[in-house]
């Protein structure tokens, strides 16, 4: 027996030292090349940027959604609800805990695979800063290492605001600030108790206890918290009572505007140009912008409205992917778990994004991907689920069609209905060949978008249109004249399906939207007045060393002699073509340059039909300067950035000088007018608004234009594809490009007081005759009113016109 025991001793004590042994040199091994720990004796997160709309709202932001908050100034409770429900022996332990480990091993053990390693607050620490969150054997012995060192080097009170500062908490927030803003709308020092409980809860899973999402698994998540506070004894009895009692509510934010990502990409630019990408990258910036909130939302939705239309014009196109039966119960399950208010279904829009844990539904997040349903899996890009909203693109999964003729389709929450007219429609933009058996058969996946309102899911059906994710692009800039401030801007449909901003860097040709250049040159010329008699008519031009140029008009024939102001107003090439060869191409390049266009401009003459190309901020920017009576200057866009300390880093201030005189530019205002009262713009006309604009359509219908303002505003919109292929026919800025501006501008003007174009010195009014552009009595039954520039007024007879345009002949000029 002695024996025995004796040789049992041996072999633990063989085993132990063995052990021991093993143990020395895994540590060893894994030793050698661990990350450096002094990365945290200096750590400075990076911080998020924040872009600012002028009305004071958060419009983008950039980098992690991390504000770095000091120990100090959080609630006394905050620490300690994550010490309760994170790591309640903290101020004991030097990194690691046996106790943890041990819990986590049998945690682990029940449920046969790795769901937690018992890692203490400095241990998380280290896996969220010197780590990656990898679950392998070697990151946990690794992070226990660094642990114990890190323990030597900071204080529990650094460990502690490091990581209250750094963790993550779902939706995209790092750090106790961000959460606090994020789901209660407050500041730290505003946190209640029980508001602390949920965040501290909130790090061990943040896609299961989202309170946005999850409220129910937020509540008990907050409860557990609550009762390890009291056991714990940092509140009291009396104290959990209370606080138990209180409702916990998700509250969103008031301080974010909408969403505005070509907006953030513009002012980062700006950013780095005048501080440079480091200080971009540090984070912390406040950037403050010109955009008005409530324009830039108007100018979103207006143009995506638009570009929703034009695709319903000319196509449809399928998405070609079919569900079979187990594939659509899966495609509803994906919706269990969230709030019954709210109506939710798979965005069509956000392509080639990756889904993250917080994005994932609460049942299946602690599933490995290849284990999630067949219909997560299924799609051809990953989508996520989104709250829905009017105007934007989901997928729907096609059910039966009734008798009636109607697609009955699922949403994930809520049934919806695809009238057949809509069923219609689309089979005959498909093509001939299509059939709605095949196009619209069970378990087909279709994008559609709200047909009305939405309203909360209640199990009725929504009302249904069936869209493709449009081919085409376009942009939108609108202008404050009295400032030049930039108030809204958009880049393309959306900005998660490229990032390319066409308003600020797109060239485009644009058709006969530059034609007021030309004819405003011809107004300074002298040569010309809104009343003169101009033809057209056939005409060719001779260019030494090229073909000669025979521009002709969109609507086929000619109208022969008219006034100027009507050959504007009706959009006439081959009378822009006789102006620019009368004032030359230089002297409308120069005039174009003085209003604000920067793009190179070639003087020949297809300048007068817009050959050249010119971005769509470029043309919003001259455009605003004719509203601000030919006051030119640099677009505003980013006004003040400050810096983490608050301290303002730069300022910017508009400087306008007089580029064009006044009345010059109010008589060419003038005529502008008539395009929106019965020319090519008159579809969008606003009543009882004084608005003024162009149309443009370039060659082959390959961009569509419209650009326009009131005295308060001036707007560009742009349609056209990113290939610079046509849009087809009758697809003219007219019918593709007016209605977005229209749209926008009824609503950004709405509330505005009606303001007429202020009259500058050195004009006259007179009335003449339109038929013959000449003075005549005001009894005359054919009297209208003229606009002219001192000096320019009209004669009673065609001598006394000449003399008036061009000045008395002289001996000189007979000779």
């Amino acid at each position: 027996m002695r024996e025995f025991l004796r040789i049992t001793i041996l072999v633990i004590l063989a085993c132990a030292f063995v052990g021991t042994l093993a143990s020395v040199g895994l540590f060893a091994w894994y030793g050698r090349n661990l990350p450096d720990a002094d990365a945290l004796l200096e750590y400075e997160p990076r911080q998020v940027n924040r872009v600012y709309s002028s009305d004071g709202l958060i419009i983008g932001e950039s980098g992690p959604r991390r504000t770095f908050v000091p120990i100090e100034e959080m609630p006394p409770i905050l620490p300690n609800a994550f010490v309760a429900a994170e790591d309640e022996d903290f101020y004991q332990h030097e990194g690691v805990s046996l106790p943890h480990i041990v819990m986590a091993m049998y945690r682990n053990l029940l449920a046969m695979r790795v769901r937690g390693g018992g890692s203490t607050i400095t241990q998380q620490l280290v896996k969220n800063v010197l780590l990656s969150d990898e679950r392998k054997l070697s990151r946990k012995i690794k992070e226990a290492l660094l642990a114990y060192e890190i323990e030597n080097r900071l204080s529990k009170r650094e460990i502690l605001e490091i990581y209250m500062n750094t963790v993550y908490f779902g939706n995209q927030c790092y750090g106790v600030a961000e959460a606090a803003r994020f789901y209660f709308d407050r500041e730290l020092k505003e946190l209640s108790v029980a508001q602390a409980a949920y965040l501290a809860g909130l790090v061990q899973n943040p896609g299961l206890y989202r309170l946005n999402r999850h409220p129910e698994n937020a509540r008990k998540r907050q409860m557990y918290v609550l009762r390890r506070l009291r056991e714990l004894e940092y509140i009291s009895d009396k104290e959990y009572e209370r606080i138990s009692s209180e409702p916990l509510q998700y509250v969103k934010s008031a301080n974010r505007g909408p969403d505005a990502p070509y907006v953030k990409d513009q002012a980062l630019r700006e950013v780095r140009e005048r501080l440079g990408e480091e200080a971009l990258k540090r984070g912390g910036l406040k950037i403050h912008t010109s955009i008005d909130s409530r324009m830039q939302s108007y100018a979103e939705e207006a143009l995506r409205s638009g570009l929703i239309e034009y695709d319903r014009r000319h196509a449809y196109r399928p998405v070609g992917l079919r569900l079979d039966e187990a594939g659509r119960r899966a495609f509803a399950e994906l919706f269990e778990g969230y709030p019954d208010d709210v109506l939710c279904a798979f965005s069509a829009e956000r392509r080639a994004i990756t889904i993250n844990e917080n994005e994932i539904p609460a049942r299946y997040a602690d599933l490995p991907e290849n284990e999630r349903p067949a219909a997560w899996r299924a799609f051809p890009w990953r989508t996520r689920i989104e709250r829905m909203e009017e105007n934007r693109i989901y997928l729907a999964l096609a059910g039966n069609i009734t008798e009636g003729g109607d697609l009955e389709v699922s949403l994930g929450r809520q049934a919806g209905i695809v009238p057949a007219a809509e069923l219609k429609s689309a089979l005959k933009r498909a093509g001939k060949d299509a059939k709605i058996e095949e196009l619209f058969a069970p378990g087909t996946l279709l994008q559609v978008m709200s047909a009305g309102k939405i309203a909360p899911y209640k199990g009725k059906a929504q009302a249904l249109r069936l869209v493709s994710l449009p081919e085409v692009q376009g942009a939108f800039v609108a202008i404050d004249p009295s400032t030049h401030a930039v108030r809204a801007l958009v880049g393309g449909f959306a900005f998660n399906r490229g990032e390319y901003n066409r308003a600020v860097r797109a060239g485009r040709q644009p058709g006969s939207s530059f034609k007021p250049f030309v004819y405003l040159s011809a107004i300074q010329s002298r040569k010309f007045t809104a009343a003169s008699i101009v033809e057209d008519a056939p005409i060719t031009i001779k260019i030494a060393g090229a073909p000669d140029w025979s521009p002709q008009n969109y609507e086929p024939g000619f109208r022969g002699p008219l006034r100027l102001r009507e050959a504007l107003a009706f959009s006439l090439n081959t009378v822009a073509a006789r102006l620019i060869e009368a004032v030359t191409p230089q002297a409308v390049v120069e005039t174009a340059q003085a209003l604000g266009i920067k793009s190179k401009l070639r003087a020949d003459y297809s300048l007068a039909l817009g050959a050249s190309e010119v971005t769509p901020l470029e043309l919003a920017s001259a455009y605003a300067a004719l509203a601000d009576g030919g006051r030119a200057a640099e677009p505003l866009f980013v006004t003040r950035v400050t810096g983490p300390d608050g301290l303002t880093l730069y300022e910017v201030r508009n400087e306008k000088k007089q580029a064009i005189p006044a009345n010059e530019v109010y008589v060419l205002v003038s005529m502008m007018r008539s395009v929106m009262d019965h020319g090519t713009g008159a579809s969008g006309k606003i009543e009882g608004r004084p608005l003024a604009g162009k149309t443009g359509t370039a060659n082959e219908q390959r961009d569509a234009w419209f650009a326009g303002f009131s005295p308060q505003l001036a707007a560009v919109a742009w349609v056209g594809f990113d290939d610079h292929r046509p849009l087809g026919r009758g697809e003219t800025g007219a019918r593709a490009a007016l209605p977005i501006w229209t749209s926008f501008m009824r609503k950004a003007l709405k509330d505005k007081p009606i303001v007429d174009f202020a009259t500058p010195p050195g004009v006259s009014f007179v009335t003449i005759d339109p038929q013959t552009g000449l003075r005549c009595a005001p009894d005359n039954p054919q009297a209208m009113q003229e606009v002219f520039l001192d000096g320019t007024e009209p004669g009673e007879t065609p001598e006394q016109d000449a003399d008036a345009v061009n000045g008395p002949e002289t001996k000189e000029d007979k000779q």
